[in-house]
């Protein structure tokens, strides 16, 4: 399972040891995603359905790739939900 915090923490970490000009990362995060109020979240694996304070935004996401000056690839496999306790798909995150 992956936590929001320890997603967020390895994001970091990969960010900071591939800083470089010459390096090259491709971060690749899998998971749930839904919207709300037009904003899109992404769900880790101990989101709770009913809090959105511990789902992800996508800034928390980008923020620590934005500090690294490597080249970077970010790979975002995310398969959209109605709402956090729904399996049905739904529009596009």
């Amino acid at each position: 399972v992956q936590e929001k915090a320890r997603i967020l923490r390895e994001l970091a970490r990969v960010a900071d040891e591939t800083n470089g000009p010459r390096r090259t990362t491709v971060f690749y995060l899998s998971t749930l995603g839904t919207t709300l109020d037009g904003k899109p979240y992404l769900l880790p694996g101990d989101a709770k359905p009913d809090d959105p304070s511990t789902w992800m935004t996508l800034d928390e996401v980008l923020q620590p790739l934005r500090r690294s000056n490597a080249e970077r690839l970010l790979i975002l496999d995310v398969r959209p939900v109605a709402s956090p306790r729904s399996v049905l798909p739904t529009e596009d995150v």
